[in-house]
């Protein structure tokens, strides 16, 4: 099929450069209502995502469009006919295509696809109904889809790459029957990594938080300032927003809060943020030796000893800003532990918060926090469960005050500290 685009691209003198993308997936799937398994099934999909390049004046348009295994040929010319003429619209300063590299792409470990997915699929099952043993609590719900993604792109300009990566993903939600209310939790383990005996001991956890949910109090009402502890997803999406300033794009459109040379944390008063991209890092759900563009991807230390030293981003944006080698798109983080430990966080008075409602941050303003679902309050006596309040700081002014775990855990694309401790920050209850 590849042969058969490519040939039809070229015949369209309309076309300046092209880019294909071919994604094979193959996946197993289980469906679980309670314990009882509803729905099993496999799936194979193969399809291509084409883009076409029109250069005109000054500009180089592009435009998509998906194509299966059904089509004619008719079918294919009347796509890149269209896909040409929607190109007029798209007025993007003109770039140029990425080039074949010297840089040997990097080896990305797949170890599911080297396994029975079918067997794979019943041990996380099981290793997910272990958890399933108490009176008041259970798993009302369980989803698990093992899948593994081949994919090869090529372009006009000589790149042909392809990668293979597979990730098991579970979506669940436990019940516990609490004195006054039945409460639902949602969880979701998504990892490349074969390991059940984590995968129970993250749904036991999130069986004893939705007993925790169940219970919850109100935090005392004068309660307006406390330490605080955040874990995986929200410091991934703080150390995100550190990553995204220094974007090519982001720069470029001088929406940059950060420059290369900036000191983010000195480490007087908090640890120092010190964050590399990856093609890939342990246990990350999604993996690629190189970008949607056909960029080659390497470690980039964007942020070194709390000094930013770095930029990055796509090839497009690298042009622009007169990038020699763009780094190109990653999905993947690394960020160094920090100098703490989870029992040295909870030694004076903290808040620890499980589960947000929807945490958000909004970099300009610098303000970043949102509702709480969960959560534990130490009050330097007693800990116990409370819920139903929010947090709030401002993101410019804790940064320098962030310590950062030394214990380390990966959720997607992220692999860090697993806690980060804010001092002071504001409560509403």
């Amino acid at each position: 099929m590849i042969k058969r685009l490519t040939e039809l691209l070229k015949a369209n003198h309309e076309v300046h450069d092209f880019k294909i993308i071919e994604k094979k997936k193959h996946s197993i799937e289980l469906f679980y209502v309670t314990d009882k398994l509803e729905t099993n099934r496999a799936t194979d999909t193969l399809g291509y995502d084409v883009t076409v390049y029109r250069d005109f004046e000054e500009y180089k348009g592009h435009s998509n469009f998906y194509v299966t295994l059904n089509m004619t040929d008719e079918d294919i010319k009347q796509k890149i006919k269209d896909a040409c003429e929607r190109c007029l619209f798209v007025k993007n300063k003109y770039y140029e295509l990425p080039q074949p590299s010297d840089e040997t792409p990097a080896e990305i470990p797949s170890p599911i696809s080297q396994c029975s997915f079918e067997e794979v699929a019943c041990k996380c099952a099981d290793a997910v109904f272990k958890t399933n043993v108490y009176r008041d609590g259970w798993i009302n719900s369980c989803e698990f889809f093992i899948t593994e993604v081949k994919t090869r792109i090529i372009n006009s300009k000589g790149i042909d790459l392809s990668s293979v990566h597979a990730n098991i993903f579970i979506e669940l939600i436990p019940t516990w029957r609490g004195a006054h209310e039945e409460v639902e939790l949602y969880q979701n383990i998504n990892t490349s990594s074969i390991d059940y005996e984590a995968i129970t001991k993250k749904v036991e956890e999130t069986m004893q938080n939705a007993k925790a949910r169940a219970e919850a109090r109100k935090l005392p009402a004068d309660l307006k300032n406390c330490n605080v502890i955040i874990s995986t997803q929200e410091i991934s999406m703080l150390m995100n927003f550190f990553a995204e300033q220094l974007d090519y794009n982001t720069t470029y459109m001088k929406m940059n809060l950060l420059n290369v040379g900036d000191v983010i944390t000195s480490g007087e008063t908090g640890d120092k943020i010190d964050i590399t991209l990856k093609p890939y890092v342990e246990g990350a759900s999604k993996a690629s030796s190189f970008d949607d563009d056909g960029v080659v991807l390497k470690p980039c230390h964007i942020i070194e000893d709390g000094v930013c030293k770095k930029l990055h981003g796509s090839n497009r944006a690298g042009y622009y800003m007169n990038e020699k080698h763009p780094t190109g798109v990653y999905t993947n983080m690394e960020v160094c532990p920090g100098s703490m430990s989870f029992e040295q966080m909870k030694k004076e008075p903290y808040l620890y918060c499980v589960y947000f409602s929807s945490p958000q941050l909004d970099g300009y303003s610098g303000y970043y926090g949102g509702e709480v679902r969960l959560g534990f309050y130490f009050d330097g006596t007693e800990v116990y469960p409370v819920s139903g309040f929010s947090i709030s700081g401002n993101l410019h002014e804790d940064k320098s005050k962030f310590r950062l775990s030394k214990e380390v855990e990966t959720d997607k694309g992220y692999r860090g500290p697993k806690y980060l401790l804010i001092p002071n920050m504001t409560i509403n209850s």
